[in-house]
């Protein structure tokens, strides 16, 4: 049957009415009073984290695999120069941690970057950033307890105690499980389960000890330094000491983390942003410090394909005697850096389940205040990818998840000077627009420092992503289902618009 003209631009308004809803179906909103009382979300997490263990928390993620491995590798390609690649990264960081506390200030809610998209940007885009930030939590996860496992293998080669190799390596590489490694993070989660006060103690005395071996590292290398080893000082030009600062960045991570435990702060506005840039600041000091003693030692050429560069420093300069001291500290600080990674990686499924966009079951919590269910799947996920899965392909996405969801914070506190200015902030981002700006610019100019491949194999994870929230997230939606949006795709939709996207 023929349509008339007039009836053929009816269908057409009405079209293009609908597709309007569809949209603005992607972009719904969390009211902002309901980031103020987690209670009203259905969280029921205690509140036992003081500025301390924040700290705490920060430095148990930050200074780990990142001081230990990555170091060498940056080093070898910005030489000496691998101090401004710190300081560059340091400073970007400290651009986005400033970010990070406004929001958080604002929004103290679990999920970090997550939660604060779902609040400023709406659901599509909260999506896209927690999709982002799992695949980078749970690789990382399984990074650092492959690394732990080597690490260990180390210990006993040189105690000559022969170990099965099949039970120690995974499949791609000629084993059967990396078992060292499976071992490690479901030791690591069940000491989560027992509670956020015993873990975050346990992980106070890891750090502690890391840093009591990284200042005795620090004080004997000083005593070996060859001031010839500093030049020249940028071998590869400024691109490398580019390059260095977007391979370290992703060191900076921990105060990324400390977002995450919003719900369980003990007063957050005042605490969240000083755990936040006391991290920075700590962290900035030891990575530093520890590449101007690294490249002081040997030429910065020696550490090309060194995943151990502080025990092969040592080694090659004569202290082999303290190789096993300085492994056994640096088993304790990847130790602790894979609770840490456990703790945020649970947190963010626990948020993304609560919010509905994953199987709600998955936001139980017990009696002691844990996400029991996310922090056993968390666990069991990352172990199956530590004990089988090889991860080389994947690893760059790391440094790739956590610059996308530095520029979404930074993003959102320009947002929220704009559209909300005079909502109370507890912290305020010195320098607005000026220090939001210069996050964004800074962490583009990474992204685009990394391998195309990077980008490519995002790109698809992204596209997955995508389809996960698509075929469930969209029509499961808890804040949706608030709005009564009905799915899939009504032709008529009996709410305001400014209802989807305003506080009530």
């Amino acid at each position: 049957m023929k349509r008339s003209p007039l009836q053929a631009i009816e269908a057409l308004i009405k079209w293009d009415e609908n597709m309007n809803i569809r949209f603005q179906r992607l972009l719904v909103k969390r009211p902002l009073p309901l980031s103020f009382h987690s209670d009203d979300l259905g969280g029921h997490l205690k509140k036992v984290l003081n500025p301390l263990d924040l700290i705490m928390i920060g430095l148990g993620a930050s200074i780990g695999t990142g001081i230990f491995v990555i170091t060498g590798l940056a080093s070898s390609i910005a030489g000496p120069g691998i101090v401004l690649s710190f300081i560059i990264a340091s400073i970007c960081s400290l651009f986005v941690a400033l970010c990070y506390a406004e929001l958080s200030s604002m929004i103290p809610l679990t999920g970090s970057a997550y939660s604060y998209t779902y609040t400023i940007f709406g659901e599509l885009f909260a999506w896209i950033i927690g999709w982002t930030m799992m695949l980078e939590l749970t690789v990382s996860i399984s990074l650092i307890a492959s690394g732990w496992s080597q690490y260990l293998l180390g210990i006993f080669d040189a105690l000559h105690i022969p170990l099965n190799s099949a039970l120690t390596h995974d499949p791609m590489n000629g084993g059967l499980v990396n078992l060292p490694a499976v071992i490690i993070i479901l030791c690591m989660a069940f000491m989560l389960l027992q509670g956020v006060r015993e873990s975050s103690r346990l992980n106070a005395v890891l750090v502690s000890i890391k840093l009591l071996i990284l200042i005795t590292f620090f004080w004997i290398g000083s005593q070996i330094i060859h001031v010839e080893n500093y030049f020249p000082v940028l071998p590869n030009g400024f691109q490398g000491v580019l390059t260095g600062a977007g391979l370290v960045i992703v060191s900076f991570t921990g105060f990324e983390l400390i977002a995450s435990s919003a719900e369980e702060v003990k007063n957050p506005q005042r605490n969240l942003p000083i755990g936040l840039i006391g991290t920075i600041v700590i962290c900035s000091f030891f990575y530093i410090i520890a590449g101007l003693v690294l490249t002081g030692i040997l030429p910065f050429s020696q550490y090309a394909n060194v995943g151990s560069p502080f025990e092969f420093a040592l080694s090659q300069s004569g202290f082999s005697h303290l190789g096993g001291l300085l492994a056994v500290g640096i088993i304790i600080g990847i130790t602790s850096g894979l609770q840490v990674c456990l703790y945020g990686s649970s947190r963010l499924v626990y948020a993304l389940s609560r919010d509905g966009l994953i199987p709600s079951g998955l936001a139980a919590v017990s009696a002691k205040g844990i996400p029991f269910k996310a922090t056993i799947l968390v666990g069991l996920m990352s172990a199956v990818f530590a004990g089988f899965a090889p991860l080389s392909l994947i690893v760059e996405l790391l440094n790739m998840g956590t610059l996308i969801a530095f520029i979404a914070v930074a993003a959102g506190v320009l947002f929220m000077r704009h559209k909300n200015p005079d909502l109370e902030r507890h912290f305020r981002c010195p320098m607005v627009p000026l220090v939001p700006i210069l996050a964004i610019i800074s962490d583009l100019f990474l992204i685009v420092s990394l391998k195309t491949t990077t980008l490519f194999y995002f790109c698809i994870w992204l596209v997955i992503g995508l389809m996960v929230y698509g075929l469930y997230g969209i029509r499961q939606s808890e804040l949706a289902k608030k709005f009564k949006i009905d799915l899939p795709y009504p032709s008529t939709v009996e709410i305001p618009t400014p209802q989807i996207h305003e506080a009530v």
